[in-house]
């Protein structure tokens, strides 16, 4: 997974909700488009949970974009 996809990813309008599958076998939802971030040096996502609480994910530990 490189930073690049996710970011093409995440910018598609209309913005289609996907799934980041890592490899410990987690499951991150992303519903909307604010919700995620990928950090300038492209080698983390940020994501921000429902309860307001930030998800750092390495973007080697991603595995998989479901859409």
């Amino acid at each position: 997974m490189t930073a690049q996809t996710l970011r093409a990813i995440d910018n598609r309008r209309p913005f289609q909700p996907y799934a980041l599958r890592l490899n410990n076998g987690d499951i991150v939802r992303i519903q909307k488009p604010e919700h995620c971030l990928v950090t300038e040096d492209g080698r983390t996502v940020v994501y921000n949970q429902a309860d307001g609480k930030l998800l750092f994910i390495s973007i080697p530990n991603i595995t998989l974009v479901e859409q």
